[in-house]
C-alpha cells in the first residue's frame, strides 16, 4: 500500500529519487542529501517515520492533498 506524505515531504523525496544522487534504500544518505538541498521537512519526516519511509521506498508514495 502506497504511503501517504504530505506535500512538502514528497516534493523533497521525489526530488532526491529523480536525481539519483544517492541509492534510495539507504534512509541516511537521502537524510543528508535533502538537508543539503533544503528539503528540511522531508529530511525531518525521514528521520521520525523510518518504517514508512522504507515502507514508501518499495510501496510507492502519494501526496496527500494541500
Amino acid at each position: 500500500m502506497v504511503v501517504k506524505v504530505p506535500y512538502l515531504v514528497y516534493e523533497g523525496v521525489e526530488e532526491i529519487r529523480m536525481s539519483n544522487l544517492v541509492d534510495m534504500s539507504d534512509p541516511i544518505q537521502v537524510e543528508m542529501v535533502c538537508r543539503r538541498l533544503g528539503f528540511d521537512v522531508a529530511a525531518d519526516w525521514i528521520a521520525n517515520n523510518p518504517e514508512l519511509y522504507f515502507r514508501g521506498v518499495f510501496e510507492g508514495f502519494e501526496m496527500v492533498k494541500k
